[in-house]
């Protein structure tokens, strides 16, 4: 299971804003059908949900094989 991003997250830094609604942006473009009021998509994998032949880096966003 992956844990729910916070779309609404605001900090004073610009750049992070803009990323963060570039990144909402593409997910809207690959998931029209998605309502993320309803059912937010997930942001990162949860350490807390994964097996022991799958590894978590990359601040839980890359996901390999052991």
């Amino acid at each position: 299971m992956a844990e729910l991003g916070a779309g609404s997250l605001l900090t004073g830094d610009p750049a992070f804003n803009y990323q963060e609604h570039e990144l909402n942006e593409r997910l809207k473009r690959l998931y029209p059908a998605v309502n993320e009021e309803e059912t937010p998509l997930p942001r990162s994998w949860s350490p807390k949900d994964k097996y022991s032949y799958i590894g978590l880096s990359q601040n839980n966003l890359r996901v390999h094989y052991k």
